[in-house]
C-alpha cells in the first residue's frame, strides 16, 4: 500500500513538472486574463486555487486582512524552504549567527543619466495625464448631461494603453539593475544564469513598447480628437525604443534574430 501511495505521489510530480513552465511567471506582464499560457504557470495555478479555497470557506479572497494572512503564509512557506536547502547544503545558521554573519556592503547604483530611464518615466506621466483627462471629459459630460459616450470601439486600445504605461518604467529599471549585477557579479554560475536572464528581461520591455505603440495608432486613427496626443506619445515611444536599443545593442539584435 505504501509503495502504491508513492508511486501516485511520483506520478502527481512529474505530471506538475510537464504541465508547468518553469519560472514563466518571473518575465510576465501580469496581465492573466490575456495570457496564452497561464494554464502553464504554477503561479497562476496557485493563485486560482487560493481564491477558491477561501470562496469555498465563504471568505472573500480580495478583502485585506484575508490578503494579509495569505502573505503571512507565503512568508511561512519560504521559511520552510530556506531551511531545507540549508540542511541540503549542510549549513548551519546558529553556528553562522555565532560567528556573526557578514554581509557585502550595499552598492549603489545611479541610474539617472540613463536616457531610456529618463524617456519611459516622461512616458508614464504623459500618458497617465492622457488618460486621467480622457475619463475626466467622459464621466463629466456623463454627469452634465446624462449622456454616456460610446467607449466600446476604442475600449482596448484605452486598457493596453493603461496597462502597459504603468509597468513600462520599473521594467526598464530592473534591465538596468540586472545588466549592473550580471557586470559586478564575481560567481560564475550566477553571472551566467543573470546573462541568461536578460534577453528575457528585453522581451518583456519590448512586449511593452510594442502593443502600446500598436494601440496608440489604432487610437489615433479611430479618434480624430486624439491624434495630436496619440502621436506625441508615440514619438516618445520610439524615442525611448532608440535609446535602450543603444545600450543593449547584442539582446536588441539577439531579440531581433528571434522575432
Amino acid at each position: 500500500m505504501q509503495n502504491k501511495n508513492i508511486t501516485k505521489k511520483s506520478k502527481n510530480n512529474t505530471h506538475k513538472k510537464k504541465r508547468f513552465i518553469p519560472g514563466i511567471y518571473n518575465y510576465c506582464d501580469r496581465w492573466c486574463e490575456r495570457c496564452p499560457h497561464k494554464d502553464e504557470c504554477y503561479l497562476y495555478y496557485k493563485e486560482q486555487a487560493r481564491r477558491s479555497q477561501h470562496q469555498l470557506y465563504g471568505e472573500d479572497p480580495d478583502d485585506p486582512d484575508i490578503i494579509m494572512r495569505d502573505i503571512l503564509n507565503e512568508f511561512r512557506e519560504t521559511q520552510v524552504i530556506l531551511n531545507k536547502k540549508l540542511k541540503e547544503n549542510k549549513i548551519d545558521i546558529r553556528e553562522l549567527r555565532k560567528q556573526g554573519l557578514r554581509f557585502e556592503k550595499p552598492r549603489s547604483f545611479d541610474f539617472e543619466n540613463k536616457l531610456a530611464i529618463k524617456i519611459s518615466q516622461e512616458y508614464f506621466n504623459k500618458t497617465h495625464k492622457f488618460l486621467e483627462n480622457f475619463y475626466k471629459k467622459y464621466y463629466n459630460f456623463l454627469q452634465e448631461y446624462n449622456i454616456e459616450i460610446g467607449i466600446d470601439d476604442i475600449k482596448d486600445e484605452i486598457e493596453v494603453i493603461s496597462w502597459y504605461h504603468n509597468m513600462l518604467p520599473s521594467k526598464v529599471w530592473h534591465i538596468y539593475y540586472e545588466y549592473q549585477n550580471w557586470k559586478d557579479e564575481k560567481d560564475r554560475k550566477y553571472k551566467n544564469m543573470i546573462k541568461e536572464d536578460l534577453p528575457k528581461y528585453y522581451d518583456l520591455i519590448y512586449k511593452c513598447y510594442k502593443k502600446s505603440v500598436k494601440s496608440l495608432k489604432s487610437l489615433s486613427s479611430k479618434r480624430t480628437e486624439m491624434q495630436k496626443e496619440a502621436n506625441d506619445l508615440l514619438k516618445i515611444l520610439n524615442k525611448f525604443n532608440n535609446e535602450l536599443k543603444k545600450d543593449f545593442k547584442s539582446i536588441a539584435l539577439s531579440h531581433k534574430k528571434r522575432n
